[in-house]
């Protein structure tokens, strides 16, 4: 196969997007087509090495398995094992551990699987996982595993069939991946079976250029449209396309095939031939590997050290940063594990599986040991174990409910003697305030009964999915909760919920999918806010209507920051006040007037209370919000409130009972 230097000014334009996506560039919001690039790249370049090899005559699954550890392994094992040293100097227990997980993932082959149970590829928390980039890599590996063995069982067949079923295993994928995009996002987005097509694109390529690689010069005017127009298919898809597409599916076929296009039609004399054998391109296609992998830790340490997201000079410099690091990677680690003189066959597999087997080890000895707690003092364990103590506390008993569960045996909160005349309804903002509800109920007498469940909020009529692609079941648990409360003659609810989230996503994304028809789950990603507004509304009402006392809780003013974690930096590595954690009061407002606005337009009713925690933690000092009291937290993450927390609303609320 002859050297294409257009093909290494593609990877570039590849690999740039993704890292400016990465760092939070608006103008590139689609810049992670990159990726789906790089599969069609792969696809095409190992194709062409195997048929080379195949018409040679010296093809063999050993060499092809060879080259791509030489290739891939090195510099991973480098980038891994510099992760693992910053993991002990600055990660927390938690997160350790959470990197440990991932170590073993990549060890094994597996990051894509690991990160799919994890995280969304959208979800801000994967910004915190310095390897989760690997998850396209474990894609990669495992396509080079399978691949190669397809052409060497089908080698004998003739080459119109090969290339038949080709096509065919490669529409499979497409429609797995367009169905997928709807019904199972996550999967869809991490898994082989559903961006197979992307490389069989690549593949299908090579195998005609195999064929048919030198046309005649009266093509010139083809090529160059047609190059063209793979490059602006490509362009667009990094411009126009966002995290609310659907991807992979039917919409991931502009980039692809305007890489096809690219790679079919570039000739030397061609624009876009030119354009891309730019020695600057090149000279970053040819260490793109390297930039890859190193960009996306150096920008995950960045946010895990500080408590602030980084800005914009400090992304730039921690570009050319992961440029410099993959040139150094390139230069002197890629390039002299490529010379079969110095390092034989036998060596690059001993060395694999001894690098393979020492991360294994050392993830194993992060995930057994819950993330080497021994490096950090008692009070910083204490202050990191917060959100994991609320989180037992929260699940304790079975009360609050999760996933696809529904129904729950009836949860009396408070003094077990008493008839429940009180209930507390919503999702997981109306469970954390359970703990404090039940001491003050025992200690009066009184008992209420718990329907709460995370992703589910006090509302008629709405449809949630999370983000892990099943289902959550809110209809039929609203169902039963407002059946219950009947059957047990409640006279007061008392209901909370992250409003906000339902109208927003998770953290203002939307990785959280919302409607009010099932079907539109499926039809359009937005959500129509005024729509799920209107939901909680009709909840309040239809309380109200069927004669219940509704103490209805407004929206907490959600923190910027994880304020446990926050404030363990703070104790830590700056020598910032922990006050510099309290939010501007007038963007919380901000974000919170939809919310208050509707809740307000109700009207006054009798039978109706009102209480808003953004009167409790807000406008105290220097119109900020609290994240904490003297260094007591009083959130257990960015937004549920801890038993500190919980206990400022849950006095409101005994007040109100007591009226």
């Amino acid at each position: 196969m002859n050297y294409r230097s257009e093909i290494d000014g593609l990877r570039a334009l590849a690999l740039l997007p993704v890292i400016l996506f990465h760092a939070g560039v608006q103008a590139f919001r689609g810049g992670f087509v990159g990726v789906d690039v790089f599969f069609v790249i792969s696809g095409y370049l190992i194709t062409s090495i195997i048929l080379t090899e195949q018409q040679k005559g010296t093809f063999s699954l050993m060499s092809f398995y060879e080259r791509r550890a030489r290739r891939i392994l090195p510099p991973l094992f480098v980038v891994v094992f510099a992760c693992i040293l910053f993991a002990w100097l600055w990660m927390l227990p938690a997160e350790m551990e959470d990197l440990a997980k991932s170590v073993m993932a990549v060890s094994t082959f597996t990051s894509n699987l690991f990160f799919w149970k994890e995280s969304g590829y959208f979800a801000p928390n994967g910004q915190l996982e310095p390897l989760f980039h690997t998850w396209s890599l474990a894609v990669e590996e495992q396509y080079y595993l399978l691949y190669p063995l397809f052409l060497f069982l089908t080698c004998r067949m003739a080459k119109h069939w090969m290339v038949s079923l080709l096509i065919a295993v490669g529409i499979m994928s497409l429609a797995s991946a367009q169905w997928g995009a709807f019904h199972m996002p996550g999967a869809t987005f991490y898994f082989l079976p559903t961006r197979g097509w992307e490389f069989t694109i690549g593949v299908l390529v090579a195998f005609y250029l195999c064929d048919n690689g030198n046309r005649e010069s009266s093509a010139q005017v083809l090529d160059q449209v047609a190059s063209l127009v793979g490059i602006l298919l490509i362009a667009y898809a990094v411009f126009a396309f966002d995290e609310q597409t659907p991807w992979p599916s039917l919409y991931t076929l502009a980039p692809t095939l305007g890489t096809a296009l690219v790679i079919l039609f570039t000739r030397e004399h061609t624009i876009v031939g030119r354009l891309l054998s730019n020695r600057a391109l090149v000279g970053i296609g040819l260490i793109s590997y390297g930039a890859f992998l190193w960009h996306y830790p150096l920008f995950a340490f960045a946010r895990i050290r500080n408590i602030d997201a980084p800005n914009k000079t400090t992304l730039l410099a921690l570009t050319v940063t992961a440029m410099l690091f993959a040139y150094i990677s390139w230069r002197y680690l890629e390039q002299p594990i490529r010379n079969r003189r110095v390092f034989r066959q036998n060596t690059i597999f001993l060395s694999a599986t001894i690098g393979s087997s020492v991360l294994l080890l050392v993830g194993s000895a992060g995930y057994f040991t819950k993330g080497m707690p021994g490096r950090w003092d008692s009070q910083v364990l204490r202050m990191e174990s917060t959100q994991q103590d609320h989180l037992a506390q929260l699940y304790a008993g079975g009360c609050h409910l999760r996933g696809s569960e529904t129904k729950l045996t009836k949860c009396v909160r408070g003094e077990s003697t008493a008839t429940p005349a009180y209930a507390i309804w919503g999702d997981s903002h109306a469970g954390v305030l359970v703990h404090e509800l039940e001491k003050s109920f025992v200690d009066k007498g009184l008992s209420a009964l718990q329907y709460t469940k995370n992703d589910c909020p006090a509302s008629v009529g709405l449809h949630v999915k999370p983000s892990k692609d099943k289902d959550s079941n809110c209809e039929q648990f609203t169902k039963f909760s407002i059946e219950d409360l009947a059957d047990n003659q409640i006279q007061t609810v008392i209901i909370a919920s992250r409003w906000l989230q339902y109208i927003e996503g998770h953290d203002g994304r939307q990785s959280l999918r919302v409607a009010t028809n099932k079907n539109d789950l499926y039809a359009q990603p937005d959500i129509d806010s005024d729509a799920v507004v209107a939901t909680y509304i009709n909840a309040i009402r239809s309380l109200l209507e069927a004669l219940y006392r509704v103490i209805l809780i407004y929206p907490v003013p959600e923190s910027e920051w994880d304020v446990p974690k926050s404030l363990v930096r703070l104790m830590t590595y700056t020598d910032l006040e922990p006050l510099s954690l309290a939010a501007d009061y007038h963007r919380v407002s901000q974000r919170l007037n939809k919310i208050n606005e509707a809740f307000d337009s109700i009207g006054d009713h009798p039978n109706l209370a009102r209480i808003k925690p953004e009167k409790l933690l807000c406008g105290r000092f220097n119109r900020n919000c609290l994240a904490h009291l003297n260094g007591i937290p009083l959130y257990f993450d960015k937004d549920h409130l801890t038993n500190t927390g919980a206990r400022l609303v849950v006095d409101e609320i005994l007040e109100q009972l007591d009226s």
